[in-house]
């Protein structure tokens, strides 16, 4: 059976990354593409070979030949093309993070179900096959014991990266569009990661953030601090104004240790997994896959078999808590217990 899809957000990630991740995966087509720009659609459409393009998410949904829909557009309209899309009858993937308020995730979840379509959040760090493996040898095969410790990072120069096309309004840096800096855009990847690997919920955070190397309407570096419900501490740290990284997870238990190096990233830099336990150091190689092929391959699975997506409303809605939890830490000054 093949899928088609259309892209709500003609952006730079729809661009670079999205559409091509479309093209390679199994049974999938992308078939329409919107930009408020129509000019903007219609270029995108012919560089990623999509017959039909549309300057509305209404229209899209409305008269475009598909029954899968990508939301990329800025956080701010999640909500809105989200009940657009069930309203229609798509089947609905939206970018992380899901929504800037509770609330508005909560209308995205309800109004999916009353129209009875699939709805899945792309938090893709949990589709590299290293992070699977990672969680399988925490939670299943039990390789470090009792998890105590966890931290994870994404750290990135923006600047660096997107070259002249580089702007500290974008939404990444700006909280009146993207709901918030680096921490609803990288630092609420991390969050989720730690909270898949575990298999656990944060109890209580405490954050910190600061412009400090961009003059922008959000915060360019964070950190922050919690505690699991199981009793794991953690940390994480992400910035999108530092070149250099290891962009890893550490996870300190007290039968062993695990390592990742480069994996919290859009491409795993490596697969490999380091052990620390019985006194020696072992090294397990798994795939890097393109974690875009397997997220579409797995959403067009679940709406075929109706089935719930590994990063359901609900999870998404529960990365959300906690990103709200650290921002209300950092503006009180003070650790935010988080009702489960």
């Amino acid at each position: 059976m093949e899928h088609k899809w259309g892209i709500i957000g003609a952006g730079r990630f729809a661009d670079n990354f999205f559409a091509s991740a479309i093209r390679q995966a199994q049974n999938a087509r992308l078939v329409a593409v919107m930009a408020r720009d129509k000019s903007k659609a219609e270029a995108f459409s012919k560089k990623h070979n999509a017959r039909q393009f549309f300057d509305s998410a209404e229209a899209l949904c409305k008269e475009g030949d598909v029954d899968l829909v990508y939301i990329s557009s800025p956080t701010i309209l999640h909500r809105e093309h989200t009940v657009t899309a069930a309203k229609y009858g798509k089947h609905v993937l939206c970018e992380k993070p899901m929504a800037p308020a509770l609330e508005e995730c909560d209308q995205m979840i309800d109004s999916c179900k009353e129209n009875n379509v699939t709805l899945a959040i792309a938090h893709n760090m949990r589709f590299h096959k290293v992070h699977q493996e990672v969680k399988n040898m925490v939670v299943n095969q039990k390789k470090v014991g009792t998890v105590g410790l966890v931290r994870a990072e994404m750290i990135a120069s923006f600047k660096k990266n997107q070259g002249d096309k580089y702007t500290t309004d974008q939404f990444r840096l700006n909280r009146a569009i993207g709901g918030g800096g680096v921490m609803f855009d990288m630092g609420i990847h991390t969050i989720d990661l730690l909270r898949y690997i575990l298999d656990d919920e944060i109890e209580e955070i405490t954050g910190f953030s600061q412009n400090l190397f961009t003059d922008c309407n959000g915060e360019d570096t964070v950190s922050a601090v919690f505690r699991f419900n199981k009793g794991a501490y953690g940390s994480i740290a992400s910035s999108g104004a530092l070149p250099y990284s290891r962009n890893g997870v550490d996870i300190y238990g007290d039968k062993g240790a695990i390592f990742t190096d480069g994996s919290v990233w859009m491409n795993a830099r490596t697969g490999e997994i380091k052990l620390f336990a019985d006194d020696k150091w072992e090294s397990y190689t798994t795939e890097t896959n393109n974690c875009y092929v397997a997220e579409v391959e797995h959403f067009q699975q679940c709406v075929t078999e109706k089935r719930i997506p590994l990063v359901d409303g609900e999870e998404g809605r529960k990365n959300i808590k906690v990103i709200l939890a650290f921002y209300q830490s950092m503006d009180e000054g003070r650790t935010i217990r988080i009702a489960n």
